[in-house]
């Protein structure tokens, strides 16, 4: 479970830090963003061109829309 999630230990753990203003709580949200930063990230690029190719295939975009051409999809 994450620290976002209501339910959770740690974010009960975490808000219950913060109303004793605990030093503890800055180790706790260190490890929530420690944690954060080793979630996979996504290739935005690569979505967007595979994306891109499947709307040509399906003939839901025109030649006009392509890469270089001045336009741009996102």
């Amino acid at each position: 479970m994450s620290l976002h999630d209501p339910k959770s230990p740690r974010h009960r753990r975490v808000f219950e830090l913060l109303r004793q203003n605990d030093s503890a709580l800055v180790v706790t949200l260190t490890q929530d963003v420690e944690d954060t930063a080793q979630a996979p990230r996504v290739d935005f690029e690569r979505l967007k061109s595979t994306a891109l190719q499947s709307f040509e295939r399906a003939g839901s975009i025109s030649a006009a829309t392509k890469p270089g051409r001045n336009h741009k999809l996102l």
